[in-house]
């Protein structure tokens, strides 16, 4: 199988070695700026990155405001699309091939079990915190690492997720740190706290649960 990657930091990286491993060849790669990367096959425009032949699909990890275009175009193309980011749609995509995103948590098991929690309506309360320390970017950290942690909330409780407040705070660029940004919202019985950004000194992914037995801060702590 032969696919072309778009963006090669270090997940478009991760991910081609994984596809190579696993006896795919990336056939053609797209960046939007630096060197060129030896063992990618050559080096196209982000535009013409799906008209590269004999290609059966893309990997997109590219930013948030790339990754919606490109995947558009793979799909109206007929090429299966890998995105490293969910998106947001603002009208229905036609698809012709698999059409996978935001797909790290589907092989976890204790995501597996929390999904089944959650199910079972045991789990009342998530906080989500991703940060880093940088590096500081054009477009925010909430469009970055938030839609990750809303498409994990999303699929966890089966349901959308209203926000209720969000609150963000914002440095110069040759000051340490960034953005960050926190949500709070609730769902149904279940309270939820991200916090997202690269404001943190060093840095964090962390994921808490309350299930049932634990005990809950009111409502209006969350929310006000």
């Amino acid at each position: 199988m032969k696919l072309a990657l778009a963006g090669v930091g270090p997940w478009g990286r991760l991910l081609a070695r994984k596809f190579q491993e696993a006896g795919a060849e990336i056939a053609a790669y797209a960046r939007a700026g630096g060197p060129d990367v030896e063992g990618l096959g050559p080096r196209l425009t982000i535009d013409g990155l799906c008209d590269a032949p004999g290609i059966a699909g893309v990997i997109l990890a590219t930013p948030p405001d790339v990754t919606l275009r490109l995947a558009r175009r793979a799909a109206e193309s007929g090429l299966a699309v890998l995105a490293t980011k969910p998106l947001q749609l603002g009208a229905a995509i036609d698809l012709r091939a698999p059409f996978v995103v935001d797909y790290v948590r589907l092989w976890s098991p204790f995501y597996a079990q929390l999904k089944a929690r959650a199910a079972g309506h045991e789990v009342r309360r998530i906080r989500v915190v991703c940060c880093g320390p940088g590096p500081f970017r054009s477009f925010s950290s909430l469009d970055d690492y938030g839609p990750h942690a809303l498409a994990f909330v999303h699929d966890l409780l089966g349901e959308h997720v209203p926000l209720v407040q969000v609150q963000a705070t914002t440095v110069h660029p040759e000051e340490r740190g960034g953005t960050m940004h926190v949500v709070r919202a609730v769902a149904g019985e279940t309270w939820l706290d991200i916090e997202v950004g690269n404001a943190a000194v060093e840095r964090c992914v962390r994921l808490e649960v309350e299930v049932a037995d634990s005990t809950c801060p009111p409502k209006a702590a969350l929310v006000e």
